[in-house]
């Protein structure tokens, strides 16, 4: 369930503290 578009999204949205809060 993990697709390299997904990846790119979130090496994009790395900056993104609310991303990393997911993760």
């Amino acid at each position: 369930m993990f697709n390299p578009s997904l990846l790119h999204i979130i090496s994009s949205h790395s900056r993104s503290p609310h991303y990393h809060r997911k993760f």
